[in-house]
């Protein structure tokens, strides 16, 4: 991977936090990826957010992604997943407020973890930071259409629920709420849900295969252990194969 702009890798490794922003198809997964390798072969500790919840190359569509970097990469993807925030949707600008405070909160997560850099690759266009590196869009990148950002995601959601397993949980166990904490009397099928720990911490997403209201139980697909599942949250995204 060629190394990045000049300007843009001087300012990043001055900054604790970098966010790239710009319009579609200019190349901010690009950037990201090369700036944080680059900063990496300089002996930093890095971190990078994913805050494209529908592009994800961290974590699966639906969630922000906050990956370690150590090594160059090929891709954003190859970094390695350090924890997810479950968002439920594959728009940013549907879900702003619930897409930033999770940014916010894996951002924290990263610094509080000692990395020294922290790159934030967006789905925005803009920003009102005083400091701002303007760069021409990338040459190398190649514009997605509508169609190929949804083959995208669902080759990413393949991805992540090619190692699952069909369970079924009873939801007097494993409670299943919307994102307002509040229980849920009917789930459609293909809905996407949020995986959560014991702590709160998202492991992972689920597909829902079938609902039970009258039984309490609810059959999803998951890479997640059942023994690790402690709740279920819906978000609005569905994922029909």
């Amino acid at each position: 991977m060629p190394a990045p702009d000049d300007a843009a890798l001087e300012a990043a490794a001055r900054a604790r936090v970098t966010l790239i922003l710009g319009t579609s198809d200019t190349g901010k997964t690009f950037l990201t990826a090369r700036l944080a390798a680059a900063l990496a072969a300089r002996g930093e500790r890095v971190a990078v957010v994913d805050a494209d919840v529908g592009q994800s190359e961290i974590g699966p569509p639906t969630t922000v992604g906050l990956g370690r970097v150590s090594r160059a990469l090929a891709r954003l993807g190859d970094a390695e997943v350090w924890a997810l925030e479950f968002v439920g949707d594959t728009s940013p600008v549907r879900y702003i407020r619930e897409t930033a405070e999770a940014t916010g909160r894996l951002v924290r997560r990263a610094l509080d973890a000692g990395f020294e850099r922290v790159l934030v690759d967006t789905g925005l266009e803009s920003g009102t930071r005083p400091r701002v590196i303007r760069l021409a869009p990338s040459a190398a990148v190649v514009r997605r259409t509508a169609t190929r950002r949804r083959e995208h995601r669902e080759r990413a959601l393949r991805e992540h629920l090619a190692r699952a397993a069909t369970l079924t949980l009873e939801t007097a166990r494993v409670p299943l709420r919307d994102r307002r904490g509040q229980p849920l009397t009917d789930v459609a099928e293909g809905l996407l849900l949020g995986v959560l720990g014991a702590a709160g911490e998202t492991l992972g997403i689920a597909r829902v295969r079938a609902w039970d209201a009258a039984r309490g139980v609810v059959v999803v697909d998951t890479p997640v252990p059942a023994e690790r599942i402690d709740a279920l949250v819906a978000g609005r995204a569905t994922w029909r194969q």
